[in-house]
């Protein structure tokens, strides 16, 4: 079968155009007509062109909605995505960090690639990795939470807490102790591992709200900066002298 002929499955069309758009928001042109996000009507005709009753797409977006969590790494971090409508230009990325504020890490630090930011913050004791997207009309909000923070405010205590505790107790004969002193060790370790996982996904919306909120005010006062009287006054004098 030739390859323009092939037909593929729902899932994999749906990776593909998945990650279609991820290579055109990093290598394409900036000037490309993609925007991020569909509209419920772009949806509606991807559904009609295959073939699908519109009741049960509808059913798809009530059931999308409910499920607003994307797991990964064995269902220790989470990942939130946000579209917003309306194009923070990247000069203004700056009112992100009013709510997200960059951590203090040499290893990663915020970039900015073209119309792109990426950065990793702190918010209410966990860490997450964020990327902000913005172009033709629409900016995409990543938020992804990290569960190496947690290991380390958690397990990798805990594990060199019952390695030197436990040589210790060895040294000194105490074998059993030394036993049990390591099962005790890792299990709190570990409550204290998942809790901190678990605390980082449940804020991981909540974080993903606030830059959302914080790019919609942000591209409301640049509206209102553009429709009021004097802007428009230095804008035609501008016209006028050139």
């Amino acid at each position: 079968m030739s390859q323009g002929e092939r037909i593929f499955s729902e899932k994999q069309a749906s990776d593909i155009l998945q990650r279609a758009a991820r290579l055109q928001e990093e290598r394409g042109d900036p000037t490309d007509p993609y925007a991020p996000g569909l509209r419920q009507e772009d949806l509606a005709k991807i559904a009609a062109e295959a073939g699908i009753d519109p009741k049960y797409l509808e059913a798809a977006i009530r059931e999308a909605q409910q499920q607003k969590e994307d797991r990964r790494f064995f269902n220790l971090s989470e990942e939130q995505e946000r579209i917003v409508e309306g194009e923070l230009d990247p000069a203004e990325f700056d009112v992100i960090f009013e709510v997200a504020k960059p951590a203090r890490t040499r290893r990663h630090p915020p970039t900015q690639v073209g119309r792109t930011l990426t950065m990793r913050t702190s918010y209410k004791g966990s860490l997450y990795h964020v990327e902000v997207s913005s172009r033709n009309g629409r900016t995409r909000v990543r938020v992804r939470s990290l569960p190496f923070f947690a290991y380390l405010m958690s397990l990798h205590p805990a594990i060199l807490l019952s390695f030197f505790g436990a040589g210790n107790l060895g040294a000194h004969g105490q074998l059993t102790s030394a036993v049990l002193f390591v099962l005790v060790c890792m299990i709190a370790g570990a409550g204290a591992f998942l809790g901190l996982v678990r605390r980082a996904k449940s804020k991981s919306g909540e974080l993903a709200d606030l830059i959302e909120d914080r790019i919609v005010e942000a591209n409301k006062d640049l509206r209102t900066r553009l429709s009021s009287p004097s802007t428009q006054g230095s804008t035609s004098e501008l016209h006028q002298r050139t």
